[in-house]
């Protein structure tokens, strides 16, 4: 089983669905970079928008409601249940529309489903609500790469990797990535393996 949409590139172990799932199964181990934000959830400023949330939260939501629809989100996500995952996460990008992590636990859930295009949107309304979201850049480059589009990949990828702290746990895998889109992009142009630039290493791991 891939993730990745039917592309000019060859297939790769390291590539799709792998990738995704180790993200979302180590991702937690550092919340700031998680796949979705710590155990608490959002602030309490942020929930506090939900007054205004879909029928799923209800008008009258309160933060300890919407904290346990985000739960299950969550649950649901790590599960790999992406028609479940989706529902939540579209009910809290709908509740909480300025909340980044909303929009990129979205991106995640979609990209299980390969709708890779729905999930570079969702991923980009993360980043645009925060740059420095590194977790959506992760999720874009994958997504990116589902439909094909190795060059946007590897910018986001190495986005990623920029806005990673050493000892991120994905940062060998996002530079593996890297590496192997760099050398497809390589050989497609006749340029050979000499061609792919030097990832800098910005940690031990």
């Amino acid at each position: 089983m891939t993730l990745r949409a039917p592309s000019p590139y060859p297939s790769s172990p390291r590539s799709g669905i792998r990738r995704l799932l180790c993200w979302l199964l180590l991702g937690a181990a550092h919340p700031a970079l998680a796949d979705v934000p710590p155990a608490t959830g959002p602030a309490p400023a942020r929930l506090a928008q939900a007054q205004d949330a879909a029928p799923m939260i209800g008008h009258d939501a309160t933060e300890t409601a919407v904290r346990h629809v985000f739960e299950r989100g969550v649950t649901a996500l790590r599960a790999g249940r992406a028609d479940a995952a989706i529902r939540v996460f579209d009910a809290l990008v709908r509740a909480l529309p300025t909340v980044p992590e909303m929009h990129a636990n979205l991106g995640f859930a979609l990209l299980l489903e390969k709708r890779h295009a729905a999930a570079a949107a969702a991923f980009e309304r993360a980043i645009a609500l925060r740059r420095t979201q590194a977790n959506a850049y992760y999720g874009l480059a994958v997504a990116h790469e589902g439909m094909g589009d190795l060059p946007a990949a590897l910018g986001a990828m190495r986005a990623f990797v920029h806005l990673s702290p050493p000892g991120q746990p994905q940062l060998r895998r996002a530079r593996a990535a890297i590496w192997e889109w760099q050398s497809l992009l390589a050989a497609r142009s006749g340029a050979g393996i000499g061609y792919a630039e030097q990832v800098p290493n910005h940690s031990a791991d």
